[in-house]
């Protein structure tokens, strides 16, 4: 999103569609407007959003949960330099597990600076090298958090890579653990097969090249990442994983109806799926 406040506080957002074209060339679409105010001390944006054909016009009101903020380490040796740049947000909420997600979402961010630092400064090469994470919140509930993670690192070569997965929390006994796809699902259900299947053919109608010429025609469940959202799972392919580099990203949203037989209702998905 991108836009503009005036000296009474309102504020004038565009919704922005970003498609990746190939290496560090993208093309943006306007989805939408925002026309809203900050209320309650920053803490509530109230406002009116409306689909850039003007179809839709919906009136809406958000609620501030997290702060986001900035970890940036930079050195430079001669003609080497190596920058680390994430963003990740702090949940304001006081509970336990609150608290452990901001943990789990702030430490590997640590780590990772620290080591690529390290790494490339003990290294021989002489070119810029850069590492960046994003990490947005995909949902936020009392009991249960997802995320997702999108990362760049360029060390040299032809060109950086990129990656994106998702962190999934759910609350156990004031610690945050881990959501696994298999969590979700009924054991014996035959839910591997449903959740490939459906994947491999909603990758075939966006073209991903290795599902159109047959190298890829199944997926293992096990090594899918993906995030919990209201209206269903969003499952996520890093470039190579079922296209070329130059096709990007590939994203697969799962609705919960399509997958209502075999989920586990008793499992971490009860706070969502109704």
């Amino acid at each position: 999103m991108i836009g503009t406040e005036d000296a009474d506080g309102n504020l004038r957002l565009g919704v922005l569609a970003s498609t990746n074209n190939g290496p560090d060339d993208r093309t943006e679409t306007a989805l939408a407007a925002i026309d809203g105010r900050l209320e309650n001390h920053s803490h509530t944006f109230r406002g009116i959003w409306t689909m850039a054909n003007q179809t839709n016009v919906v009136a809406f009101k958000l609620i501030r949960v997290a702060e986001f903020k900035e970890l940036r380490r930079e050195t430079r040796e001669g003609k080497f330099s190596a920058i680390y740049l994430a963003h990740y947000p702090v949940f304001q909420n006081s509970s336990p597990f609150y608290a452990a997600v901001n943990a789990k979402l702030r430490e590997p961010c640590e780590k990772e600076c620290a080591s690529f630092i390290s790494d490339l400064s003990s290294s021989e090469t002489s070119v810029n090298c850069k590492d960046t994470e994003d990490i947005s919140i995909a949902c936020c509930k009392r009991d249960i958090i997802s995320a997702s993670v999108y990362c760049y690192e360029f060390s040299g070569g032809a060109h950086g890579m990129h990656g994106c997965y998702g962190l999934n929390f759910i609350a156990d006994n004031g610690q945050a653990k881990k959501i696994e796809l298999a969590d979700l699902f009924l054991a014996g259900s035959g839910w591997e097969k449903k959740l490939s299947d459906y994947c491999i053919a909603e990758l075939r109608k966006q073209q991903a090249s290795s599902v159109v010429d047959g190298k890829v025609k199944e997926l293992s469940p096990n090594r899918l990442t993906f995030t919990v959202l209201d209206s269903g799972l969003q499952i996520y392919f890093s470039p190579y994983e079922a296209g070329s580099y130059a096709e990007g990203f590939f994203e697969v949203d799962m609705p919960w109806s399509v997958m209502r037989n075999f989920l586990q209702m008793r499992g971490p998905i009860k706070q969502i799926v109704e």
